[in-house]
């Protein structure tokens, strides 16, 4: 007797798609795979873009069928980059090619050649060169961008999209035509965008969907040994992504990733009412645009993070002066707990070491830091805990009331281990989701499958059992002032 799945198992689902090995194209180009110079596949329409057909063309030598093919395959291989962009000239047309690396072979994506006249103001690159100095500012420079990669492309609807820790994202900057509907401060779950797209859009510079209408072209191969799409920018779209931008009431839509300190940090996501297919050109002038953005935004971290570890240090530097001048542990931690609470921004902290115990503000009782410091002991590896969702993460069992915002630092000294942990209270926060977040399931031949959800209208949810999360520069600010706190005692 089989068990039903449950919501987690159908995401999970979901998130092993291998969308890379589709083994189809969109119809705005055409392609062929290439193996040791010999043409191991092509895609179905072929013709379209390079006058001979699939049958014609596997088997064959790519020198013999496009002598400037093969001359840029030559080139390309001498190249470590996983690919790259070229206009040619194929006998009476111009056609654009990517060529890629594909499993132990070359792809080439081709596309007509469009001299798209849409071009890229100066003040537009100009004015994002200039990062923003103050949080404050972060919006206005958010709107820049948007409006500019608006007017360059012409989507009805462009969004600026950022990840969150959960990898749901949130809609923190649009520009619209009046003709559609608004996703601005909207949320949408992680699901949305699966890892396995995630992924690879940290290897592309964008993606493109013509038309969701549009019939997937299949690629046919000389054996059975899929083609590794992940570098095609044709590659096919799966029909779970078209069935969720059809609900939307979006026939066609591009992307470009947003990668800062080599993680991706959003995407611009633009939405068109009707078919579109961008020219090349144009799309290659956004991505240049997204790359001033981002360094906009990596010269504005660089320098929030040199004020705040500025800050930090003299913070800390005065809590460790003042704690040496403390004639026990005990009533140095009492004369500076407020001080050690505000690093980071917390409401309760514990210190823990053989022979010493001090508690002050809003803590855990006595059974469940049992429990939270056991679960942390029992990681060796790891120097830091941190988590905004204690019961959800399963380190505390029963019955429990304390606070749900964890923060813990050790550090080994003489085989022993010394502890720090903040804490933070329950936040009950109300999270406007574009549509309700759990995805519908229904039954497709017999099988449990997610479904797309059919409303993106805005759905509240009252979030509960969450503190506010501890971010990257508090939990390093609480592992540098337990390494010199450990220095004293």
């Amino acid at each position: 007797m089989h068990s039903t799945p449950t919501m987690a198992d159908l995401i999970q689902g979901c998130e092993a798609e291998k969308l890379h090995l589709s083994g189809a194209i969109q119809p705005f180009g055409s392609l062929i795979g290439v193996h040791e110079g010999r043409i191991t596949h092509a895609s179905a329409n072929c013709d379209t873009f390079l006058h001979r057909s699939a049958s014609e063309l596997l088997g064959s030598s790519l020198e013999l069928q496009f002598p400037m093919l093969f001359t840029l395959l030559e080139e390309f291989a001498q190249e470590t980059q996983p690919f790259r962009y070229q206009a040619l000239r194929l006998d009476d047309k111009r056609i654009e090619v990517k060529i890629s690396r594909s499993n132990e072979g070359y792809i080439f994506d081709i596309e007509s050649y469009h001299n798209d006249p849409a071009a890229l103001s100066h003040f537009d690159k100009f004015d994002l060169l200039f990062a923003p100095q103050l949080e404050i500012d972060l919006p206005h420079y958010y709107t820049q961008y948007v409006k500019s990669l608006a007017r360059l492309s012409g989507y009805d609807r462009v969004m600026l999209y950022q990840f969150q820790e959960d990898f749901s994202g949130k809609v923190i900057a649009e520009a619209t035509v009046k003709e559609i509907g608004s996703y601005m401060n909207l949320r949408f779950p992680s699901s949305d965008i699966p890892k396995i797209a995630r992924d690879l859009y940290m290897l592309n510079p964008s993606r493109t969907i013509c038309n969701t209408e549009a019939p997937s072209v299949p690629i046919l191969a000389l054996d059975d040994t899929p083609i590794d799409l992940t570098y095609s920018d044709t590659r096919s779209v799966s029909p779970v992504h078209v069935q969720y931008l059809q609900n939307m009431g979006i026939h066609a839509s591009f992307s470009i990733p947003i990668i800062i300190s080599g993680e991706l940090w959003g995407l611009l996501a633009a939405h068109h009412l009707s078919s579109k297919h961008l020219a090349s050109s144009t799309r290659h002038q956004c991505s240049s645009l997204t790359k001033t953005f981002e360094l906009g935004l990596k010269n504005f971290y660089a320098i929030h993070k040199m004020h705040y570890y500025d800050e930090i240090e003299f913070l800390i530097g005065n809590i460790i002066n003042s704690i040496e001048k403390q004639n026990s542990s005990e009533a140095s931690f009492s004369a500076n707990a407020h001080a050690i609470m505000n690093l980071v921004g917390a409401s309760g902290f514990i210190y823990l070491d053989h022979h010493t115990i001090f508690s002050k503000g809003t803590t855990p009782n006595a059974e469940a830091m049992e429990q939270i410091d056991d679960y942390f002991l029992s990681k060796p590896e790891e120097p830091l805990l941190h988590s905004n969702a204690l019961m959800h993460d399963g380190m505390i069992t029963g019955h429990y009331l304390g606070p749900l915002g964890v923060l813990g630092a050790k550090v080994l000294q003489s085989g022993r281990y010394k502890r720090c942990y903040w804490f933070r209270d329950e936040v009950i926060e109300a999270y406007e989701w574009a549509g309700n977040p759990n995805k519908p399931v229904v039954e497709n031949a017999g099988a449990l499958m997610l479904s797309p959800r059919r409303s993106f209208e805005k759905w509240i949810e009252e979030r509960r059992g969450y503190a506010k999360s501890f971010n990257s520069f508090e939990r390093s600010s609480a592992m540098k002032f337990l390494r010199q706190l450990s220095r004293l005692f």
